[in-house]
């Protein structure tokens, strides 16, 4: 799992362009990992943000599905307050409150 953390105050950039770059961040971090090799070695992760789509699930938490609207074996959560935002995203369900 990893936590991104963003100050709004400093540059703003809507939630749903945060959640992308957190999801595509995390998947960069996790090509670097002898498990992430091992699994998909014939298939590297290459999507850009503009190829991302997110929905909301049922109560409102994101899910992130590509442009033919199959799901992104991924999760993510995401709160904000003030100016500062922070989402998790990770391969298990979890949640931020």
């Amino acid at each position: 799992m990893n936590v991104f953390l963003w100050n709004q105050k400093e540059q703003y950039v809507n939630s749903r362009e945060l959640l992308k770059r957190a999801v595509l961040q995390y998947e960069a971090l996790k090509q670097n990992t002898d498990e992430y090799r091992e699994s998909r070695q014939d298939s590297l992760f290459e999507f850009t943000a503009d190829e991302l789509v997110i929905r909301e699930l049922p109560g409102g938490k994101p899910c992130i599905v590509d442009r033919n609207g199959d799901r992104f074996p991924v999760e993510c959560s995401v709160t904000h307050t003030g100016v500062w935002w922070l989402c998790a995203v990770g391969s298990h369900p979890l949640g931020l409150d």
